[in-house]
């Protein structure tokens, strides 16, 4: 099994949030190119990663956990879709597939 390595103290907090910080700094320096609705659902993404492990902790409650992770892959699917095409029925459904299936992954590996 696959150890967290902060709580093994393979890896020091001060050390876990410099890179945290770092990743956080990358991703919204990548935001820029992208078109307006991108940039906004980015930052939405990252709203969301913030939250899971800091401020609501969604990774300690099990459905928000399984719904934090799925609607970040389904958000991140919008944006790549938005880039080359405008928000439709099509990418309605693309979207709600990719949400399923996360859903279902993630249901499947738990039980």
């Amino acid at each position: 099994m696959i150890r967290n390595p902060v709580s093994t103290n393979e890896l020091s907090r001060e050390k876990t949030i410099s890179i945290a910080l770092l990743l956080l700094l990358v991703s919204i320096a990548a935001l820029p190119p992208l078109n307006p609705r991108s940039q906004l659902l980015g930052l939405v993404v990252v709203f969301l990663y913030l939250t899971y492990s800091w401020l609501v902790r969604a990774k300690a409650r099990l459905i928000l956990d399984v719904v934090y992770h799925d609607l970040c892959l389904a958000i991140l699917a919008v944006m790549g879709y938005t880039e080359f095409r405008s928000f439709d029925v099509e990418c309605l459904l693309f979207v709600s597939i990719v949400f399923l299936l996360s859903s279902i992954a993630r249901a499947r590996s738990m039980f």
